[in-house]
């Protein structure tokens, strides 16, 4: 350990004597990893807002089952066409294993009205509580509507902050007052938090906002006067299991819809997936590059050794003559490439987090809403580690070829 410090300490010495040359060879060393960690963030920021998009609207675990007309194939089976019902959510509920939670709803354009305003076109959806995790709802006030106001039809709503912005006033109390949805009375029971994700000036999340909810019971018996529903939901219980939850939903509606393929099965969890495919197939391009640029550097590093052994042959003759062992000489010049290599990482981890600093702040004033990059902790240990790990390979032919001098040519060396 002593002889790899004196080593350190004496490759730092050629390096300051050498300022210029040092430089321009730890060059491409700062480069490389300052482009691995600015293209990572770059790739970070791009996927992270669709990830996060997916994960707050419940996307990324939700199976939705949907009607449609049967193939050509069974197109004379179209008459027993009953679309999706609550049977179906009892079977599905009972049989489908891999399903965490099963939500079945009526969604519809609905004008909503709280005394001399109104709210058209808003989306009310009649669900059942399980709706709360299945899409990542969160209460800002009063409660949401439970398995009692269900039983019930309970006359009760639960508004979505556009609806609270467009009929109410900025202090009015909301939890308790009345609106009416197609002239039809419901009390106000809850209010929705607001939800926010903003790239440039369009908030990815803002559609969560136009949403206000009440009991599919009370939707089907005091709106649609009809036993049905829409579409029906499904949250899987893990990732992983998406297929196979797929595949259950399909076996359990072919049974109960007689066989007729009526139906569509759509897993979201899909798109998921293939973002986080996407992003690490950018990661590894990226990465790439500035790997293939720290190899470049690492190829000047070696340069810049071999053409030192040159320069100092007398030097290493007489610290041989004067009783340094070869692994004395060999630590000093791997210790010198160490040094060059660890230095061209260290200033490209500020280089390129200076760069991430500049563009996020060059992002948040324009509005154009591309995403700002963000930092990757692995990004920059990994730059780190293979600049060290460039440092350490391409000094080791040097410094074994300067280890292995002979101390009697290197001192007759002119």
């Amino acid at each position: 350990m002593k002889h790899f410090f004196l080593g350190i300490f004496s490759g730092c010495g050629e390096i300051w004597t050498h300022k210029l040359r040092s430089l321009l060879t730890t060059i491409c060393v700062l480069m490389g990893v300052a482009s691995l960690v600015l293209i990572t963030a770059l790739i970070n920021g791009l996927f992270a807002n669709w990830k996060t998009y997916l994960q707050e609207t419940g996307l990324s675990q939700k199976v939705m089952v949907m009607n449609a007309q049967p193939p050509k194939r069974q197109a004379h089976l179209a008459a027993l066409n009953r679309g999706i019902t609550l049977e179906d959510v009892q079977a599905i509920a009972k049989n489908a294993s891999y399903a965490r939670y099963v939500s079945p709803e009526y969604q519809h354009y609905f004008t909503l009205r709280h005394r001399k305003k109104s709210f058209d076109y808003t989306w009310v959806t009649g669900a059942t509580p399980a709706i709360l995790a299945m899409n990542n709802i969160e209460i800002a006030q009063g409660r949401f509507f439970g398995d009692l106001d269900a039983r019930q039809a309970a006359p009760v709503i639960v508004l979505g902050a556009q609806a609270v912005e467009k009929l109410y006033e900025p202090n009015e109390t909301v939890i308790g007052s009345q609106v009416t949805l197609n002239d039809t009375p419901f009390t106000v029971i809850g209010v929705l938090k607001k939800y926010e994700l903003y790239q440039g000036k369009y908030n990815m999340l803002d559609e969560k906002n136009r949403y206000s909810y009440i009991p599919l019971t009370s939707m089907q018996k005091r709106i649609l006067g009809q036993d049905t529903i829409s579409n029906l939901n499904i949250q899987v219980d893990d990732l992983a299991n998406v297929g196979k939850l797929t595949d259950q939903i399909e076996n359990v509606l072919l049974a109960t819809h007689r066989g007729v393929r009526d139906f569509r099965v759509q897993a979201f969890a899909e798109h998921f997936q293939r973002a986080q495919q996407m992003e690490a197939a950018f990661v590894l391009v990226g990465g790439g590059i500035g790997l293939i640029t720290l190899l470049v550097g690492g190829i000047g590093i070696m340069n810049l050794m071999l053409a030192s052994i040159n320069e100092r042959i007398r030097e290493i003759g007489i610290r041989k003559a004067l009783g340094a062992w070869n692994r004395d000489i060999f630590i000093q010049f791997l210790a010198e490439s160490v040094v060059l290599a660890t230095m061209g990482g260290a200033f490209g981890i500020l280089v390129g987090s200076y760069a991430i600093h500049a563009m996020r702040n060059l992002i948040k004033g324009s509005e154009n809403g591309f995403p700002p990059p963000i930092i990757s902790p692995n990004a920059i240990f990994i730059g780190f580690a293979f600049s060290v790990l460039v440092g350490i390979v391409a000094g080791l032919y040097p410094a074994f070829r300067a280890s292995r001098l002979d101390p009697i040519e290197a001192l007759r060396y002119e």
